[in-house]
Formats: structure tokens, sequence, C-alpha cells
């Protein structure tokens, strides 16, 4: 019973994961959270090239000089719009991405996906604000210390840090879902489960692994070398991994939520046919 247990959840944590955006009761959803992706990748490659062409205007020595400071004032304004579309575009995503880790946590196949006005999703985008801040907070100061040790080059630095935070999102996560607050940022229970099923919690990793670096490596390309053309193809690789990854953390909250105590009394309820047969 234990090893089909064992092969029940090893199944769960995998199941249904890779087909969900092309379910045709999610394609509407998967089409919205394309259209942000795509929005928030040109979004940020608009960052890079803000600031591109501010350098590349003001001469070195010259940043108080001349046209440096309408230069500078103007960039301030294109990076207040570029952060209020970047804000626009998480919306949806971010209340999709918390729906979908519940549902599936939940046990629910498909997904009842709400269809709100848009400022009631600024809560969402609060919330996975806050939990990211707080993740790549950490990570920051764990890889500063790091690097008075071993230098580490600047462009490898950032990308150890980011991807250091995301990997470390789904523990302030779960843990702000079962606590019922976002200030509780690690949960007891949590670490408990983890404990009790760690094929759930490196599952958990594997996905991040697959899902989560790629996207962010290809996102670090993009803005790097300024292609701001592979914005619609970054923008969709990226709402795709998106979805998966947030089936893949439900699939994973459902594994870490049940509960063996059911098989415990089958077993015992058996025992005491074979007792009473005696």
């Amino acid at each position: 019973m234990s090893e089909w247990a064992s092969n029940r959840g090893l199944s769960l944590l995998w199941r249904g994961i890779y087909g969900f955006p092309f379910q045709m009761d999610n394609l509407k959803a998967y089409m919205i959270v394309t259209l942000c992706a795509i929005l928030l990748a040109f979004d940020v490659t608009g960052f890079a090239l803000t600031a591109d062409a501010i350098t590349s205007s003001i001469p070195e020595g010259k940043e108080f000089l001349g046209p440096a400071p309408i230069i500078f004032r103007a960039g301030w304004r294109v990076y207040g719009s570029l952060t209020f579309l970047a804000v626009l575009a998480c919306l949806a995503p971010s209340a999709y991405f918390t729906l979908i880790i519940e549902d599936t946590a939940a046990g629910n196949e498909e997904i009842e996906w709400p269809d709100n006005v848009w400022y009631e999703y600024l809560p969402k985008v609060a919330f996975m604000g806050w939990l990211f801040a707080c993740c790549a907070a950490v990570t920051t100061v764990f890889w500063l210390l790091v690097e008075l040790v071993l230098p580490i080059p600047t462009l490898i630095w950032w990308a150890v840090t980011l991807a250091s935070a995301f990997l470390l999102l789904p523990i302030p996560l779960y843990s702000a879902m079962i606590g019922g607050s976002p200030f509780v940022l690690i949960h007891p229970m949590l670490l408990v489960r983890f404990f009790q099923k760690p094929l759930a919690a490196l599952t958990l990793y594997i996905h991040s692994a697959i899902l989560v670096l790629p996207c962010l490596g290809l996102g670090l390309w993009m803005i790097l070398s300024l292609s701001w053309w592979a914005a619609p193809l970054v923008g969709m690789i990226w709402a795709t991994c998106f979805l998966w990854y947030a089936r893949a953390l439900g699939r994973v909250g459902y594994v870490l939520s049940e509960d063996r105590r059911p098989v415990v009394r089958k077993k015992k309820r058996k025992k005491q046919r074979v007792r009473k047969e005696e």
C-alpha cells in the first residue's frame, strides 16, 4: 500500500502540467497571459534601451553640464511610464498565478477563471511583489557576503541573485497561503511537510530549474543585447512556462497537503477483521 501511495504521489507531481495551457477551457487565460508577457518583454527592453540612450548621450565627466539634466529628467519620465506599463502587464498574470496554485492544490482539475475589473487584481500584484522583494533581499545579502570572499563578475552576480530569488519564492508563497497572511514567510508546517515528503520538494525544484532558469537566462540575453525584436517570441515562451510553473506548484501543494491517515485506518480495520475471524 505504501508503494502504491508513493507511485500515486509521483504521478500527481507531473500529471496534467505541460498540457494545461492548451486545454480548451484555459485558452482564453493563455492568450491574456501571453499578451501580458509580450508587453512585459517590450517593457523590460524599453528600460534597457532608455538606459543605453542616456549613457550614450552624456559624455563621461559631464553628467551635470549642458543638456545632461534635461536628459536625466526625460529619462525618469520614461522610466515612470515603463513602470506603470509593467504594473499593468502583471495584473492578470499575478491573479491567475495564485488562482492556479490554490485551485490545483485543492484538487480541482478545472480552473474557474475570474472576470474582474483590472484594478481588482492590484492586491495580487502587491502580494507577489512583496514576496519576491523579500526573496530578493535575502539572496542579495547572501551573494554580497559571498562576493566579499570570492569576487564575482557583475553579470554573473545579477544572474545568480535573480535565479536564487526565484528558486526561493515557493517557500514564502506556500507559507503565506498556509498561514493566510503575506507576513508569514516561513511556516513550520511547510517545513514538516517537506521533511515528510522529500520527493515533493525535489520535484518542486526540478520544475523550477526546468521552467524558471531558462526563462531568466532568455530575458537577460534580450536585455543585455537590446534585442527588442525578440520580445514577441520571448513573451510567448514566458507565458507558456509561467502557466506550466503555476500548475506544477499547485500539484506539489496538493501532494504536500495530502494526509496518510486514511491509509492507516484501513490497515487497522483490516487487522481488526482478521482478529475477529480468529
